[in-house]
């Protein structure tokens, strides 16, 4: 489970999270909606700590801390319990698509390198890119570099994935590919909180939404609740807009 209390993070004086709430049980998709720059790719790096938080209480997998006051080791094993899909890949780029995908078994969990290789090629294959084991990012298109990252995000074997804006950075004919990744990924028990803005595809994959605009959680529920019966009238809007788009 993920459970976040009062969480607020501010940059040069500009307060972007202003408290924010929100659960996340169990094998259980939640997508984050919301206008550009109201702190959605921030609520997901303040998660894991890539940025530091500056007060709030974050919980995953029954590890539990204070960010104003966390310690380093308390950092490290809550980050342990995330991975993230970023939405530039941020592959290695000297490493091919196995050796990118075996990286946090083998310096994080300490796998042996050949357990850690067949479960690399099992899970490219999964993602359908095991013709691609031994391909450099560079010779790879974007989808199937999202793809490797993805599939390097699964293989941490952590409790929550944590992807941000997955298919902002490809172009419209390979984003299909990597929703229908991330679809299956879905229907296999993982937890997932997934900041996008493809509308119809978080309102088919979600299990609960949170609409976050000025920093706060303005709205949250089922998809169907977001999209159809919203008593507010900021959310009706954005949503009918972005479906439109």
């Amino acid at each position: 489970m993920l459970k976040i209390s009062k969480l607020t993070k501010s940059f040069n004086g500009l307060n972007v999270l202003k408290g924010v709430d929100l659960t996340l049980e169990s094998g259980k998709v939640m997508a984050v909606i919301g206008p550009s720059g109201t702190g959605k790719s921030t609520l997901l790096r303040c998660i894991n700590f890539l940025e530091r938080p500056d007060s709030g209480i974050i919980e995953i997998d029954g590890v539990k801390i204070d960010a104003s006051c966390a310690k380093s080791s308390e950092i490290y094993r809550l980050r342990r319990k995330t991975s993230m899909v970023f939405q530039n890949y941020n592959l290695f780029r000297n490493m091919t698509a196995l050796e990118n995908v075996m990286e946090p078994m083998v310096t994080v969990q300490k796998i042996d390198k050949a357990s850690a290789r067949e479960k690399a090629l099992e899970l490219l294959g999964k993602v359908g890119l095991a013709e691609k084991s031994d391909f450099y990012p560079r010779k790879m298109s974007g989808g199937q570099q999202q793809r490797v990252g993805i599939a390097r995000a699964v293989a941490s074997d952590a409790k929550v994935i944590l992807f941000d804006e997955p298919t902002s950075s490809l172009d419209p004919e390979l984003t299909g590919e990597v929703l229908e990744v991330i679809r299956r990924l879905a229907n296999t028990n993982i937890t997932m909180l997934i900041v996008t803005h493809e509308m119809k595809f978080a309102r088919e994959i979600a299990d609960t939404m949170i609409f976050l605009e000025g920093g706060l959680v303005a709205g949250q529920g089922s998809p169907s609740e977001i999209f159809e019966h919203s008593g507010n009238e900021r959310i009706r809007k954005f949503v009918s807009m972005a479906m439109e788009g």
